[in-house]
């Protein structure tokens, strides 16, 4: 005879592995995504997007700055933004033929998005040197310097795997498009530049000026307070430039300014 008593244990009320909120918290997703799916392989697009040599799919998910492009070796994943004013090349679809140019200045890549063409920059260069004269301060020359401090202080601050854009020009003109970058630095005057905080990665926002006629000496110790702020009361998953822009021009600056100040005696 079958035993039909139940016991009590079966009785009581199931206990979820995990608190029902945690379906629904935002917070928790962005870290999820981070920590599960931003480092890992991601789908981009299928080859079918790309059927003939020369055809091109550039990504509307990532702003169209990475294209999937049918080369003699397959399909590849290229770089979409040239590397000279940071251009986006190609729109949509469509059949870009033996090689990818930018609309700007007519730079060339081939169909690895390796560059095989610079017209007349060996000539003019646009590197802010005293071949530019536009240029009021030292921008390629020194941002090289400039970038290996700003790496050294991302090292110490354990920023050192964050993705950001840093750029810079020698004059207010702007062909490098500092203006809606998360760190711009533009030459104001001899050896001095205004920096700008609070940019996207893609672009898409302007930022605002973070400290104006900073010393070329001066420009990667005056984004540490900045940064220090960043680490401490960032949200997850949150980049620098929407921190900046989240936290606001007041704020930002009067959480950096008494460290900002002592850099200047």
């Amino acid at each position: 005879m079958s035993d039909l008593r139940v016991p009590a244990r079966a009785l009581a009320p199931a206990q979820s592995q995990l608190p029902v909120g945690s379906y629904f918290d935002p917070v928790l997703f962005e870290r999820e995504k981070q920590r599960l799916f931003a480092a890992g392989p991601r789908y981009v697009g299928h080859e079918l997007a790309v059927p003939e040599q020369g055809d091109f799919h550039a990504l509307p998910q990532e702003g169209e700055g990475r294209a999937l492009i049918r080369n003699a070796a397959g399909v590849e994943l290229v770089s979409n933004v040239c590397r000279h004013r940071q251009a986006v090349m190609l729109r949509g679809r469509g059949n870009t033929g033996k090689s990818i140019v930018c609309p700007l200045h007519r730079w060339t890549y081939d169909l690895q998005g390796e560059l095989i063409g610079a017209p007349h920059f060996a000539d003019d260069p646009c590197l802010a040197l005293p071949t530019c004269g536009l240029a009021v301060a030292e921008s390629e020359r020194v941002m090289p310097e400039i970038i290996d401090q700003l790496e050294v202080e991302l090292e110490k601050l354990g920023l050192q795997d964050e993705v950001f854009t840093t750029r810079m020009t020698g004059c207010p003109n702007g062909c490098a498009r500092p203006y809606n970058c998360d760190i711009g630095l533009v030459g104001k005057t001899k050896d001095k530049y205004t920096i700008f905080l609070g940019g996207r990665v893609l672009g898409d926002r302007l930022n605002f000026v973070y400290d104006d006629l900073v010393p070329t000496e001066q420009v990667v110790p005056t984004l540490v307070p900045a940064l220090k702020y960043f680490k401490e009361s960032r949200e997850p998953g949150e980049s620098f430039g929407d921190f900046c822009h989240r936290v606001g021009k007041e704020n930002l600056l009067a959480k950096c300014n008494q460290e900002l100040m002592s850099h200047y005696p």
